[in-house]
């Protein structure tokens, strides 16, 4: 994967391509890509695929946007831990811009598509994800633990934190998304 900590302006990560991440399964090293406490910038057009941990992490200080990209399989190669397409704590934030997180396609996350965790006043931007097949949603339907819908697999926002959800997508299955297999001709 990709780490990337107290790197204050312009951070672009972009154009990877991420297979199989985190295979050590060693903690807090899991993430296809983690943007670090002290970050700020840009993360987009990666492809992240299979790995123990979330598929992107955002610690970031603000002004982070994270766009574009495509996870899937995100803590597949976990037994044990849950895993988010996208995981976001605006806890470090120390600038006044917080969080876009817009147009990813994310597959068959382990447990929620996208969680935010937070604490600060901060109202961020959740817009226009693809979300299929999160593995928390029947788990969430069931139990009541950590969340109080099954929708709430999908995007999860706890701890006190906020965010505008707008032309988000989602699909419970696989074979409800409509992909295409553009190489088959």
């Amino acid at each position: 994967g990709i780490q990337v900590s107290s790197a204050d302006e312009d951070v672009a990560i972009y154009h990877n391509q991420i297979y199989s991440y985190g295979e050590r399964n060693t903690g807090s090293q899991k993430a296809g890509i983690m943007i670090g406490g002290g970050t700020t910038g840009q993360c987009h057009a990666n492809v992240i695929n299979e790995g123990s941990g979330s598929g992107i992490e955002v610690l970031g200080r603000g002004a982070n946007q994270v766009f574009n990209n495509l996870i899937t399989h995100a803590g597949s190669l976990s037994t044990t831990q849950r895993a988010y397409g996208i995981f976001a704590n605006d806890a470090l934030i120390d600038l006044s811009t917080p969080f876009l997180l817009a147009h990813n396609t994310i597959v068959s996350a382990k447990t929620d598509g996208i969680r935010l965790y937070g604490s600060t006043s901060y109202t961020h931007e959740i817009i226009n994800n693809f979300i299929v097949d999160p593995g928390a949603e029947e788990t969430y339907a069931t139990d009541g633990i950590f969340a109080t819908e099954p929708e709430d697999a999908y995007i999860y926002i706890g701890n006190g934190s906020q965010a505008t959800l707008d032309g988000n997508v989602f699909r419970s299955q696989i074979s409800m998304a409509d992909f295409v297999d553009t190489t088959a001709g």
